[in-house]
């Protein structure tokens, strides 16, 4: 396929390179497909097939989103690419659904996705779904993953349904985004494989926008099928800009979903009737749903919270811990026998105003002096199961313990200078002023380790010594302290006739708001009796 960057065997466009990359004597092994420009379109899309999906995957790798898209030329609706094979993969390309017929735009059985755009010219006429993830040859298939991919659907047009991202296997989506309207199904939709299939999907850094349009209805996110785990970390989920039916995030059929630093918006400020649903957990005859909730913020929905279990043994929970949501406005609909309840653990707070600039918009940053800041889980974070970064890749927690959202508030570091400092050659006593240049009220901690070569002549020979000295110390805002260290003994006839030391400096400057500064440079001693 033709590509600046190919190598191997050429072929005249992307189906015929699939075909031949499923085909004797390539189809015992994996293949790569490097695709430039993919020729002219196919009518109903590309599509790469194998009688071996667990030996002979494909890893189709384009040159890029603005310059390898995909797309078919047919008058109907249809799928634009199709791959099969256990670990597959497509990454670095455009795919456009086209507006006049609707359709598709990847469908992955087995495979996995990176920094693939799946979009459709607006106004929207017809129906689009973007990216489907579905099971591999066998139930021991690799998990496979969506990371850094994004869905842009039309915010206009009809009525038509979006399904921007399906996922109906165990699988990892990470880093991707999503845009569009009328996602009646979610615009993440995670649904339950065939039995057997792995049921554990893990959820990180995601942003959902989806607009609910007048006498329709949209899900940021939906979770639906027995025996389902999600564990989502980190996720924007907005349902605005539109007067219809918004759910935030819908866990039903049995489902478990633990939702952890979620920013949810609604659009209760506009939607006619109270048809606004924050969080919802639904369970039916036979069903345990569950709807775990911690470090989250749920705005703008006129009920925070929806619970609902119908039926003999059916059971649907929702439990809140260190999250802003409101108390008040909630629904427990339990009927014919359903049991289960909404209930307030720890460290909540009753609809705090997070401050966030313009969250219609997708901004959820928060401002200096928000109510959520430092309101988080007081736990250290797990890497195993938490990300160590917020939705903006900056570090989770900034300040002393962890804020609620999906965005931390990055306290800035702590302000300092070290002046010049002084030491002894007879004794090896060092004094070095810091000065802490933080506003008044608050304390710079100093941490510091001074390191240094030092090089001197003793009995007529030059001798070398590695020195490390390591000082503490704290000063108020706007004022000085003298950090105090010892050289150790056996440099001293090193020092003796020296007049001046220079050592690199590293280490760490905390104030009161656990705001951390990173210490870099070298500090310069100056020799002085002491």
């Amino acid at each position: 396929v033709a590509s600046q960057h190919c190598v191997g065997t050429a072929k005249p466009d992307l189906q015929t390179a699939l075909t031949a990359a499923a085909t004797a004597p390539n189809d015992t092994h994996p293949n790569t497909v490097m695709v430039g420009n993919p020729g002219p379109p196919p009518s109903s899309g590309y599509t790469y097939s194998t009688g071996n999906p667990t030996t002979n995957p494909v890893h189709i790798v384009g040159a890029g989103q603005g310059t390898t898209t995909l797309t078919f030329s047919g008058g109907s609706s249809s799928t634009v690419h199709t791959v099969t094979g256990d670990q597959s993969s497509v990454s670095n390309l455009r795919i456009v659904v086209p507006a006049t017929t609707g359709g598709t735009g990847l469908v992955l059985l087995g495979g996995g996705a990176s920094r693939v755009l799946v979009t459709s010219p607006g106004p929207q006429s017809q129906g689009l779904t973007g990216i489907v993830k579905v099971q591999g040859s066998s139930p021991t298939s690799p998990r496979s993953s969506l990371t850094q991919s994004a869905v842009a659907f039309p915010t206009s047009g009809g009525t038509m349904s979006q399904l921007p991202i399906e996922v109906a296997v165990g699988s990892f989506v990470i880093d991707d985004r999503v845009t569009g309207q009328n996602t009646t199904s979610g615009g993440l939709l995670i649904a339950s494989p065939p039995s057997g299939y792995p049921k554990v999907s893990t959820v990180r850094r995601v942003r959902v926008g989806t607009i609910p349009p007048s006498a329709s209805s949209a899900f940021g996110m939906l979770v639906s099928g027995d025996g389902l785990t999600v564990n989502a970390d980190n996720l924007v989920l907005r349902v605005a800009g539109g007067t219809g039916t918004s759910f935030g995030a819908f866990v039903g059929s049995g489902a478990t979903l633990n939702l952890n630093h979620a920013s949810v918006y609604g659009n209760a400020d506009v939607e006619a009737s109270p048809a606004s649903f924050g969080l919802s957990a639904s369970a039916n005859a036979g069903q345990t749903t569950a709807l775990n909730v911690r470090n989250s913020i749920i705005r703008n929905f006129f009920y925070a919270t929806y619970q609902q279990a119908h039926g003999a043994s059916a059971v649907a929970n929702v439990r809140y811990d260190y999250s802003d949501y409101d108390f008040i406005h909630q629904l427990d609909a339990n009927t014919s026998g359903g049991t289960g309840a909404i209930t307030r653990g720890t460290g909540n707070l009753n609809d705090a105003d997070p401050g966030w600039p313009n969250p219609v918009a997708g901004d959820f940053r928060l401002p200096a002096g928000s109510l959520v800041i430092n309101k988080g889980d007081p736990a250290p974070l797990n890497p195993l199961r938490e990300s160590t970064t917020d939705i903006l890749g900056h570090p989770r927690i900034s300040g002393r313990r962890r804020d609620m959202g999906a965005v931390e508030f990055q306290f800035p570091p702590p302000r300092f200078k070290l002046l010049t400092g002084q030491f002894d050659p007879s004794n090896g006593k060092v004094r070095l002023p810091a000065r802490c240049k933080q506003p008044a009220g608050d304390r710079c901690r100093f941490n510091l380790t001074l390191k240094a070569k030092l090089k001197g002549k003793v009995n007529g020979k030059t001798k070398h010594k590695k020195v490390k000295l390591h000082l503490h110390g704290s000063a108020a805002g706007g004022k000085i302290v003298t950090l105090a260290g010892k050289l150790p003994s056996k440099v001293l006839p090193l020092i003796a006739s020296a007049t001046k030391l220079k050592f690199a400096v590293s280490g760490t400057v905390t104030d009161n708001a656990a705001a951390v500064a990173v210490a870099t440079g070298h500090a310069t001693l100056k020799a002085a009796s002491m």
